[in-house]
Protein backbone atom coordinates (compact mmCIF):
# COMPACT_ATOMS: atom_id res chain seq x y z
CA UNK A 1 0.00 0.00 0.00
CA UNK A 2 2.80 2.62 1.08
CA UNK A 3 4.42 1.89 -2.19
CA UNK A 4 1.55 2.48 -4.39
CA UNK A 5 0.76 5.57 -2.83
CA UNK A 6 4.01 6.64 -2.83
CA UNK A 7 4.57 5.63 -6.93
CA UNK A 8 1.00 7.23 -6.99
CA UNK A 9 2.24 11.11 -5.79
CA UNK A 10 5.82 10.18 -8.17
CA UNK A 11 3.54 10.26 -11.05
CA UNK A 12 1.85 13.78 -10.27
CA UNK A 13 5.13 15.23 -10.26
CA UNK A 14 5.95 13.81 -13.37
CA UNK A 15 3.44 13.87 -16.08
CA UNK A 16 0.53 15.79 -16.85
CA UNK A 17 -2.51 15.84 -15.13
CA UNK A 18 -4.67 14.22 -17.67
CA UNK A 19 -2.52 11.57 -18.18
CA UNK A 20 -2.20 11.47 -14.85
CA UNK A 21 -6.15 11.01 -14.17
CA UNK A 22 -6.49 8.32 -16.87
CA UNK A 23 -4.13 5.99 -14.83
CA UNK A 24 -5.30 6.77 -11.00
CA UNK A 25 -8.71 6.13 -12.74
CA UNK A 26 -7.78 2.96 -14.49
CA UNK A 27 -6.35 1.42 -11.70
CA UNK A 28 -9.70 2.34 -9.12
CA UNK A 29 -11.87 0.83 -12.03
CA UNK A 30 -10.30 -2.49 -11.31
CA UNK A 31 -11.25 -2.11 -8.44
CA UNK A 32 -15.13 -1.52 -8.26
CA UNK A 33 -17.58 -4.14 -6.92
CA UNK A 34 -14.84 -5.58 -4.54
CA UNK A 35 -14.04 -5.26 -1.17
CA UNK A 36 -11.68 -2.35 -0.52
CA UNK A 37 -8.44 -3.22 0.80
CA UNK A 38 -8.15 0.35 2.25
CA UNK A 39 -9.47 4.17 1.50
CA UNK A 40 -8.12 7.60 0.16
CA UNK A 41 -10.54 9.74 2.64
CA UNK A 42 -11.97 13.25 1.92
CA UNK A 43 -12.54 15.77 4.59
CA UNK A 44 -14.88 19.00 3.06
CA UNK A 45 -13.94 21.03 6.41
CA UNK A 46 -15.43 24.67 4.54
CA UNK A 47 -18.27 24.92 2.79
CA UNK A 48 -17.30 28.49 1.17
CA UNK A 49 -14.54 29.14 -0.93
CA UNK A 50 -12.73 32.62 -1.66
CA UNK A 51 -13.22 31.99 -5.55
CA UNK A 52 -16.56 31.94 -6.97
CA UNK A 53 -15.84 29.29 -9.69
CA UNK A 54 -19.24 28.60 -12.47
CA UNK A 55 -20.46 24.98 -12.32
CA UNK A 56 -18.19 24.38 -8.91
CA UNK A 57 -18.05 20.60 -8.79
CA UNK A 58 -18.15 21.41 -4.74
CA UNK A 59 -20.94 23.79 -4.75
CA UNK A 60 -19.52 26.51 -3.04
CA UNK A 61 -20.98 29.40 -4.85
CA UNK A 62 -24.16 28.37 -3.24
CA UNK A 63 -23.01 26.71 -0.17
CA UNK A 64 -24.09 27.81 3.51
CA UNK A 65 -21.15 28.87 6.01
CA UNK A 66 -20.48 25.34 7.20
CA UNK A 67 -17.18 24.65 8.74
CA UNK A 68 -16.15 21.25 9.87
CA UNK A 69 -16.77 21.40 13.90
CA UNK A 70 -13.82 20.45 16.26
CA UNK A 71 -16.07 17.75 18.92
CA UNK A 72 -17.76 16.04 15.92
CA UNK A 73 -14.42 15.60 13.95
CA UNK A 74 -11.99 14.19 16.60
CA UNK A 75 -14.76 11.58 17.85
CA UNK A 76 -15.36 10.79 14.10
CA UNK A 77 -11.37 10.30 14.12
CA UNK A 78 -11.44 8.44 17.27
CA UNK A 79 -13.79 5.52 15.85
CA UNK A 80 -12.08 5.31 12.50
CA UNK A 81 -8.59 4.73 14.47
CA UNK A 82 -10.65 2.20 16.65
CA UNK A 83 -12.23 0.26 13.69
CA UNK A 84 -8.24 0.70 11.89
CA UNK A 85 -6.49 3.57 11.34
CA UNK A 86 -4.01 1.62 8.95
CA UNK A 87 -6.90 1.22 6.25
CA UNK A 88 -7.38 4.76 5.73
CA UNK A 89 -3.60 5.90 4.52
CA UNK A 90 -4.33 9.17 2.68
CA UNK A 91 -6.38 11.54 4.03
CA UNK A 92 -6.80 15.22 2.07
CA UNK A 93 -8.53 17.94 3.77
CA UNK A 94 -10.77 20.44 1.41
CA UNK A 95 -13.63 22.55 1.10
CA UNK A 96 -14.66 25.44 -0.22
CA UNK A 97 -11.57 26.63 0.75
CA UNK A 98 -9.66 24.75 3.48
CA UNK A 99 -7.84 28.02 4.49
CA UNK A 100 -10.54 29.34 5.12
CA UNK A 101 -11.22 27.35 8.63
CA UNK A 102 -10.69 29.11 11.70
CA UNK A 103 -9.08 25.89 13.35
CA UNK A 104 -7.18 24.37 10.41
CA UNK A 105 -4.06 23.99 12.35
CA UNK A 106 -6.31 22.14 15.13
CA UNK A 107 -7.79 19.64 12.24
CA UNK A 108 -4.24 18.51 11.02
CA UNK A 109 -3.46 17.77 14.28
CA UNK A 110 -6.51 15.89 15.52
CA UNK A 111 -6.52 13.92 12.29
CA UNK A 112 -2.68 13.51 12.45
CA UNK A 113 -3.12 11.70 16.27
CA UNK A 114 -5.34 9.05 15.36
CA UNK A 115 -3.83 8.47 11.53
CA UNK A 116 -0.18 8.57 12.77
CA UNK A 117 1.34 7.17 9.39
CA UNK A 118 -1.58 8.44 6.80
CA UNK A 119 -0.57 11.09 4.31
CA UNK A 120 -2.02 14.09 5.29
CA UNK A 121 -2.80 16.37 1.91
CA UNK A 122 -4.14 20.12 2.03
CA UNK A 123 -5.64 20.34 -1.13
CA UNK A 124 -6.23 24.47 -1.82
CA UNK A 125 -6.42 27.43 -4.50
CA UNK A 126 -3.31 28.60 -2.84
CA UNK A 127 -4.40 32.02 -2.87
CA UNK A 128 -4.35 32.34 1.02
CA UNK A 129 -0.94 30.35 1.13
CA UNK A 130 1.70 33.39 1.36
CA UNK A 131 -1.11 34.84 3.97
CA UNK A 132 -0.42 31.93 6.63
CA UNK A 133 1.24 32.54 9.67
CA UNK A 134 4.32 30.45 10.84
CA UNK A 135 2.16 28.86 13.24
CA UNK A 136 0.29 27.14 10.06
CA UNK A 137 3.67 25.88 8.43
CA UNK A 138 5.19 25.01 11.44
CA UNK A 139 1.96 23.17 11.88
CA UNK A 140 2.26 21.52 8.42
CA UNK A 141 5.92 20.85 9.27
CA UNK A 142 5.47 18.75 12.05
CA UNK A 143 2.41 16.53 11.21
CA UNK A 144 4.03 15.82 7.60
CA UNK A 145 1.35 17.93 5.41
CA UNK A 146 1.49 17.87 1.92
CA UNK A 147 0.25 20.67 0.14
CA UNK A 148 -1.66 20.35 -2.89
CA UNK A 149 -2.38 23.42 -5.21
CA UNK A 150 -5.67 23.11 -7.51
CA UNK A 151 -5.17 25.18 -11.19
CA UNK A 152 -6.93 27.92 -12.19
CA UNK A 153 -6.93 30.78 -14.34
CA UNK A 154 -5.53 33.23 -11.80
CA UNK A 155 -2.39 34.85 -10.32
CA UNK A 156 -0.21 32.67 -7.98
CA UNK A 157 3.06 34.04 -6.93
CA UNK A 158 4.50 30.13 -7.44
CA UNK A 159 8.05 31.44 -6.63
CA UNK A 160 7.30 32.69 -3.25
CA UNK A 161 4.74 29.53 -2.16
CA UNK A 162 7.88 27.21 -3.41
CA UNK A 163 10.22 28.88 -1.26
CA UNK A 164 8.03 28.91 1.96
CA UNK A 165 7.81 25.17 1.21
CA UNK A 166 11.44 24.29 0.86
CA UNK A 167 12.09 26.68 4.02
CA UNK A 168 9.54 24.30 5.99
CA UNK A 169 10.71 20.90 3.89
CA UNK A 170 7.03 20.16 2.91
CA UNK A 171 6.23 18.44 -0.18
CA UNK A 172 4.25 20.41 -3.31
CA UNK A 173 2.08 19.74 -5.83
CA UNK A 174 0.84 22.07 -8.56
CA UNK A 175 -1.46 21.13 -11.74
CA UNK A 176 0.33 23.11 -14.12
CA UNK A 177 -1.25 24.43 -17.64
CA UNK A 178 -3.89 25.18 -18.48
CA UNK A 179 -7.25 22.94 -17.78
CA UNK A 180 -10.39 22.53 -19.46
CA UNK A 181 -12.78 24.05 -17.13
CA UNK A 182 -16.00 21.57 -17.17
CA UNK A 183 -19.49 20.98 -15.43
CA UNK A 184 -20.66 17.86 -13.70
CA UNK A 185 -24.59 17.86 -15.08
CA UNK A 186 -26.91 16.54 -13.24
CA UNK A 187 -30.30 14.76 -13.59
CA UNK A 188 -32.76 16.15 -11.07
CA UNK A 189 -35.49 13.34 -12.08
CA UNK A 190 -33.02 11.12 -11.25
CA UNK A 191 -33.52 8.40 -13.90
CA UNK A 192 -29.92 7.01 -14.45
CA UNK A 193 -28.88 3.60 -13.67
CA UNK A 194 -26.78 3.63 -10.10
CA UNK A 195 -24.61 0.59 -11.20
CA UNK A 196 -24.01 1.84 -14.92
CA UNK A 197 -23.20 5.16 -13.62
CA UNK A 198 -20.59 3.67 -11.01
CA UNK A 199 -19.43 1.35 -13.27
CA UNK A 200 -18.50 4.75 -15.89
CA UNK A 201 -17.80 7.50 -12.89
CA UNK A 202 -14.34 8.14 -12.97
CA UNK A 203 -13.94 9.18 -9.56
CA UNK A 204 -15.56 6.64 -8.01
CA UNK A 205 -13.73 4.94 -4.86
CA UNK A 206 -11.78 8.62 -5.37
CA UNK A 207 -14.00 10.37 -3.13
CA UNK A 208 -14.93 8.23 -0.22
CA UNK A 209 -15.92 11.48 2.47
CA UNK A 210 -16.09 11.52 5.87
CA UNK A 211 -19.16 13.42 7.05
CA UNK A 212 -20.32 14.21 10.61
CA UNK A 213 -20.18 9.79 11.60
CA UNK A 214 -20.85 8.66 8.34
CA UNK A 215 -19.22 7.72 5.23
CA UNK A 216 -20.51 8.24 1.72
CA UNK A 217 -18.65 6.80 -1.41
CA UNK A 218 -19.11 10.33 -3.11
CA UNK A 219 -18.89 14.01 -1.92
CA UNK A 220 -21.81 15.29 -3.22
CA UNK A 221 -24.13 13.09 -2.11
CA UNK A 222 -23.29 15.22 1.36
CA UNK A 223 -22.86 18.25 -0.58
CA UNK A 224 -26.04 18.32 -2.81
CA UNK A 225 -27.08 19.59 0.23
CA UNK A 226 -26.39 23.22 -0.36
CA UNK A 227 -27.85 22.45 -4.19
CA UNK A 228 -31.39 21.41 -2.38
CA UNK A 229 -31.67 24.86 -0.10
CA UNK A 230 -30.83 26.82 -2.83
CA UNK A 231 -32.51 25.74 -5.30
CA UNK A 232 -35.70 24.87 -3.01
CA UNK A 233 -35.11 21.08 -4.98
CA UNK A 234 -36.39 17.95 -3.76
CA UNK A 235 -33.63 15.42 -4.51
CA UNK A 236 -33.75 12.06 -2.21
CA UNK A 237 -30.89 11.61 -0.40
CA UNK A 238 -31.62 8.14 1.48
CA UNK A 239 -30.20 6.90 4.72
CA UNK A 240 -28.33 3.55 2.18
CA UNK A 241 -26.86 6.14 0.67
CA UNK A 242 -23.81 6.53 3.73
CA UNK A 243 -22.53 4.38 6.20
CA UNK A 244 -22.66 5.49 9.64
CA UNK A 245 -19.29 4.40 11.26
CA UNK A 246 -20.85 4.61 14.48
CA UNK A 247 -23.48 1.20 13.46
CA UNK A 248 -20.63 -0.73 12.03
CA UNK A 249 -19.18 -3.38 13.56
CA UNK A 250 -16.06 -3.37 12.00
CA UNK A 251 -13.54 -1.85 9.12
CA UNK A 252 -14.45 -4.15 6.70
CA UNK A 253 -17.80 -3.19 6.42
CA UNK A 254 -17.28 0.51 5.66
CA UNK A 255 -14.85 -1.04 2.97
CA UNK A 256 -17.45 -3.41 1.62
CA UNK A 257 -19.91 -0.27 1.45
CA UNK A 258 -17.66 2.12 -0.57
CA UNK A 259 -17.22 -0.32 -3.50
CA UNK A 260 -20.69 -0.54 -4.64
CA UNK A 261 -22.92 2.09 -6.15
CA UNK A 262 -25.93 3.70 -3.91
CA UNK A 263 -29.14 4.90 -5.06
CA UNK A 264 -27.74 8.59 -5.12
CA UNK A 265 -25.52 7.84 -8.29
CA UNK A 266 -28.95 7.60 -10.41
CA UNK A 267 -29.04 11.73 -10.18
CA UNK A 268 -25.57 12.29 -12.00
CA UNK A 269 -25.32 12.09 -15.69
CA UNK A 270 -21.46 10.98 -15.82
CA UNK A 271 -21.28 13.77 -18.35
CA UNK A 272 -18.25 16.22 -17.82
CA UNK A 273 -19.25 19.18 -20.08
CA UNK A 274 -16.80 21.61 -20.99
CA UNK A 275 -17.64 25.37 -20.49
CA UNK A 276 -15.62 28.30 -20.31
CA UNK A 277 -13.99 29.53 -16.67
CA UNK A 278 -15.84 32.50 -15.11
CA UNK A 279 -17.40 33.62 -12.19
CA UNK A 280 -20.57 31.70 -11.23
CA UNK A 281 -24.06 33.51 -11.41
CA UNK A 282 -25.54 30.68 -9.30
CA UNK A 283 -27.66 29.78 -12.05
CA UNK A 284 -28.84 25.88 -11.94
CA UNK A 285 -27.90 25.80 -15.36
CA UNK A 286 -24.48 25.49 -14.01
CA UNK A 287 -24.70 22.20 -12.61
CA UNK A 288 -27.91 20.77 -14.77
Amino acid sequence: MDILLTVKDLFWKIIPQKIGIKIVSVYFNRKKFKKQDWMLLHLFITGKCNLNCKGCSTFAPIATNYILDMVSFESDCRRLAELDAKKIPEIHILGGEPLLHPKLNEIITIARSYFTQAKLKIVTNGILLLKQNEDFWECCQSNKVDIIISHYPISLDIKSILEKVKKYKLELRYYRGVLPWFKIKYDLAGGYNPEKNFRKCTVALQCVTLCDGKIATCQNIFNMAYFKAYFKKSIEVKETDFIDIYKVKNMDEILEFISKPVSFCRYCTIKNTPVKWELSKRDISEWT
